[in-house]
């Protein structure tokens, strides 16, 4: 989130520790069986897409999804296959970036939009 932050940028992701996470989401949705922080997760993601579209109407939006374990491969999924990015057919561009070295060195190159 600082990376994005020193870069201007906008972060909808949120993470198990957070405030949302700890004080609005309810102990069985943070449970393993019941996965609520997916919801969390695509409610935020749809949120900043829906907003940032209106505030940039002519910009491209890149997303930029961080590699990790199943559930930044469960959130890439949804991105490039799921219901978000069929809500969203022409919204947004996905950019994979491997680690934070990486990301830092892909707005160092300026950002370039993913083809």
């Amino acid at each position: 989130m600082a990376i994005m932050e020193r870069y201007g940028q906008h972060n909808c992701a949120g993470y198990a520790h957070d405030k949302f996470h700890k004080n609005v989401m309810l102990p069985h949705e943070m449970a393993k069986d019941s996965q609520g922080w997916r919801t969390a997760w695509k409610g935020r993601v749809v949120q900043a897409l829906t907003d940032l579209n209106s505030i940039y109407p002519d910009k491209t939006l890149v997303l930029i999804a961080l590699a990790g374990g199943p559930e930044c491969d469960f959130e890439r999924g949804q991105l490039f296959n799921g219901k978000i990015a069929s809500s969203f057919p022409n919204g947004y561009k996905l950019k994979q970036i491997g680690d934070l070295d990486e990301l830092v060195s892909y707005f160092g190159r300026g950002a370039p939009i993913p083809q």
